[in-house]
């Protein structure tokens, strides 16, 4: 399987239906809600995964967990994921990612 997201930058693109899988790894961090496009998604494993919509929309996530080490992927399949975001001895518990569907 291939990654769906392109980053650009501060946003990621991605083709309208594709289906995107957001993982959260980390020791103790929890992926406890998700919500795109104004939906709420569900969240197996601390993951989520959400079809591409035409347009610019709105990824939340909320976290809940210690100051850690955190990486935000996403999963494509077959042991390969792609980073999104991360961050080192922090916490931050709501993180926001703009997903335009072209």
């Amino acid at each position: 399987m291939a990654c769906s997201l392109t980053d650009n930058g501060m946003q990621f693109s991605a083709a309208i239906g594709a289906k995107v899988t957001v993982k959260v790894i980390a020791d103790n961090t929890k992926l406890v809600e998700a919500e795109y496009n104004d939906q709420s998604i569900p969240v197996v494993n601390n993951s989520a995964t959400f079809t591409v919509v035409g347009g610019s929309n709105l990824l939340w996530l909320n976290l809940a967990g210690p100051q850690e080490d955190v990486e935000i992927v996403e999963d494509c399949g077959g042991g390969k994921t792609q980073h999104m975001f991360g961050y080192t001895d922090d916490a931050h518990p709501a993180l926001g990612f703009t997903i335009i569907g072209a």
